[in-house]
């Protein structure tokens, strides 16, 4: 798809009462996705001022002193509001579970959605270090459904 078609598709998805649009041809896949928010659910805060020497004064942890902070989790997240669908449809049989190893592109979970079955591919190539929700359990747009560990 040219730019200058993606860009036509996204002003024509954002202009429509559509939410959620996916598409696929061949190795190519567009999924565009959107959440109204009213402004009045955010609370907003005015920054505050400090002095210079108020700056100065505010002591500085040591690095030794931070937690580790593990940056090798990616967190899987719900393209949209459904009903996760964690095993295979045919067989039964989970279609990822903890400590798989997963290859970029590859099914992970199906997210059904008003009798719409979206399939949700590794967006990585990693080891599945933690799965965040049951079969069958309804989530939001964004929950985290699952984590891949990657050396990345």
């Amino acid at each position: 798809m040219q730019v200058n078609e993606l860009v036509t598709l996204i002003e024509t998805v954002s202009v429509s009462g559509v939410k959620y649009f996916s598409y696929h041809k061949g190795s190519e896949s567009i999924v565009i996705s959107k959440r109204e928010t009213e402004f009045s659910d955010y609370e907003i805060k005015k920054p505050s001022i400090r002095t210079q020497s108020e700056i100065a004064d505010v002591p500085v942890e040591a690095a030794e002193d931070q937690p580790e902070v593990d940056n090798t989790l990616f967190d899987v997240t719900a393209p949209n509001v459904g009903t996760v669908l964690l095993n295979d449809i045919k067989t039964g049989e989970p279609v990822v579970a903890v400590g798989d190893t997963v290859e970029k592109g590859q099914l992970l979970f199906v997210i059904e959605s008003m009798k719409l079955f979206i399939d949700v591919a590794a967006p990585i190539s990693g080891r599945i270090a933690q799965i965040c929700v049951d079969s069958q359990q309804a989530v939001e747009f964004g929950s985290v459904i699952m984590k891949i560990e990657t050396d990345e």
